[in-house]
Parts: C-alpha cells; sequence; structure tokens
C-alpha cells in the first residue's frame, strides 16, 4: 500500500446524539450547581485554554414545565495555537414538541444532542475523548459518551487540508477551474465558483461538484475543493509557512437528513483523501510544512487515477476555461 503525506483535519462540525434525556438534565444541574453563572474552564489545553461553560436560549418548549428549554455552550480555545473545541447541549423531545416561534418539530428523536465544532482535531476518537475530558471537568459521568447513538448522529461538516507552494498556485487554479466548467454544464452539479486575488495572488477560491464519481473516483458524498490563504498573509515573509496556500476538500452535502451519519466517518475521511492526493499527483503539488501539516506519512486505502477532466471537457467548455478571467490558466 503506498504512502502518502498526512492531510490535516480542519473544521468537523458533528450533531451528536444521545438517546437520553439524563444527559442533559445532569448539565441542568451543573448549572445550578453553580448559581446559574458562567464556569471558567481550563481542563482542555491546560493552563492556555481559554474557556466557558454557560446557559443560553434554548429553541424548544419543555413539555414538563411548559417553559423555554435552556441549552448549554462549552466554548474553549488554546491561547498558544488554532485548536478550539466548543458544543451547544439541547433537549430533544420528540416530535410534535413546540418550538418557542410556535411551529412543531418534525424530528421523532428523543434524547440529548451536541452540536459540536471543533478545529484541527484529526480523528473521532480524539474528539470524542475532549468531550469526556469536558463532562468530567464539569462533574458530569464520561460514561455519557459512551452512549452516543452513532447512527443518527450526523456529519454536517468536516475539512482536510494540506499547504502548498505558491508555485502551483495557477495549476490549482487551472484545476478548480476546469471542475467549475464541468460542475456548470449539468443540472445535477453545482459549479459555483468564489474567487479573490490581492498583489496577483489567491486569497480564496472554490469550487463545489457533484460529479466525481464521473472521473473515475470512489466519491459518495458531494465533495468541494477550494484554496485559500490566512487573512494577514501579505504582512508574512515569503519564507514563512503562513504565506503559502493551502489546498482544502470539504463535505459539501445539505444539511439535516442529507448529511452523512457519523457511522460514515472513516468514509468522508477517505474520500477527502482521495481528492486531495489524487490532486497532489495530478499537479505534482510541492509541500510546505507548518505547526499542523507535517512530513508525516500514512497508508490510506485510496484510488489514484490519471487527470480526468481533459476528456471529460468539450471543444466549447476548453474555450470556455482557456478564455475565462477570473485568474491566469496554467497548462496541466
Amino acid at each position: 500500500m503506498a504512502s502518502f503525506q498526512k492531510p490535516v483535519t480542519h473544521k468537523v462540525r458533528l450533531y451528536l446524539k444521545f438517546p437520553t434525556l439524563r444527559l442533559y438534565d445532569r448539565f441542568i444541574g451543573v448549572w445550578l450547581a453553580h448559581g446559574n453563572h458562567d464556569v471558567d474552564i481550563d481542563c482542555v489545553y491546560g493552563d492556555t485554554t481559554s474557556g466557558l461553560f454557560k446557559s443560553a436560549n434554548g429553541g424548544f418548549i419543555s413539555p414538563k414545565t411548559d417553559k423555554m428549554a435552556h441549552n448549554y455552550i462549552v466554548k474553549t480555545a488554546s491561547e498558544d495555537n488554532a485548536r478550539k473545541f466548543s458544543f451547544v447541549v439541547s433537549p430533544l423531545f420528540g416530535r410534535d414538541t413546540k418550538t418557542t416561534s410556535g411551529k412543531p418539530w418534525r424530528l421523532d428523536y428523543v434524547g440529548t444532542q451536541l452540536d459540536l465544532s471543533c478545529s484541527y482535531y484529526d480523528s473521532l476518537d480524539e474528539i470524542l475523548d475532549q468531550v469526556r475530558t469536558v463532562f468530567s471537568y464539569l462533574g458530569i459521568n464520561p460514561a455519557f459518551v459512551d452512549e452516543l447513538d452513532v447512527d443518527p448522529s450526523n456529519i454536517e461538516s468536516c475539512e482536510r487540508h494540506f499547504r502548498y507552494h505558491e508555485s502551483k498556485e495557477q495549476a490549482v487554479d487551472a484545476l478548480i477551474n476546469s471542475i467549475r466548467v464541468l460542475g456548470g454544464s449539468s443540472s445535477d452539479s453545482s459549479g459555483n465558483l468564489r474567487w479573490d486575488y490581492r498583489g496577483g495572488k489567491v486569497y480564496y477560491e472554490h469550487v463545489k461538484f457533484n460529479r466525481w464519481d464521473d472521473t473515475g473516483l470512489p466519491i459518495r458524498y458531494a465533495q468541494a475543493l477550494k484554496t485559500y490563504r490566512i487573512k494577514n498573509f501579505e504582512d508574512r515573509d515569503v519564507h514563512d509557512p503562513l504565506y503559502s496556500p493551502k489546498l482544502e476538500a470539504y463535505l459539501a452535502s445539505a444539511y439535516g437528513d442529507d448529511s452523512p451519519s457519523l457511522s460514515e466517518w472513516d468514509v468522508v475521511i477517505t474520500e477527502l483523501d482521495t481528492i486531495l492526493q489524487n490532486t497532489a499527483k495530478w499537479l505534482n503539488i510541492s509541500y510546505v510544512y507548518d505547526g499542523y501539516f507535517n512530513e508525516d506519512l500514512y497508508s490510506p486505502d485510496i484510488k489514484l487515477i490519471d487527470y480526468p477532466f481533459a476528456d471529460m471537457l468539450t471543444g466549447d467548455e476548453h474555450l470556455l476555461n482557456a478564455s475565462s478571467q477570473a485568474a491566469p490558466k496554467l497548462l496541466l
């Protein structure tokens, strides 16, 4: 099995469902035990944590009290780096629960939901271990995590990336524009493109594409591709890794029921890496390493193919792609 440079997991958003309201009740208990006051949290990154546990208005009317059920929020960030970890705890009372807007809720599920967002956590196990750490810190039994209901839990977003040398920037731009043309030529594809150029450098550009299966790559979910830089890259020295752009593949599914189940975590990661590793192969990417993306190798079971888009583009589409004024083009 071939070895590859291991991409970084950037941002992740998960809806974690637990089939019991007892977990929600534990958060109510923590809030009441602290006199309805915010609680500082420093357990996630040790002394470098900036974190808080607090209450917020919720979206449901409790069938027990006929009053609004509060949400509870855990929000932490490292003061040393870009790692972040937060979640919002909400009760799910089942179908026909009244919402605060007066509309009935249509989800049958009864239990507790964590709307979890994090940055720079490479694995699902690492994310769930962090949930256990927070639970323990707040005095909530971490064994609740073992009750996670995997199948109805959802992956709302997931991003994987590597950093590359700007000498490949035009090639990346040409690839994204080829995908844009193909996506726009099909009624079942989204070929939208956003771009922002600063000083001749790509600051932000992305494209969503629903036709990866036409390329021969085994992609089940709608995945997107983008290249971007940090906001202040122009203030960085060209030898600073943070000056260089990133190439990122990310989940572009619709929200809600169309989102992949948490049970598909490995599938989603493999699909993102398949897109990234094939792109690296097509463009002969030169990597730039930083504090997150390093020289670690891994051996995923992914399919590699030759550059597919030349055969997929028609003559007219080649002309459209070549004449686009969005950015300079480099022949692949």
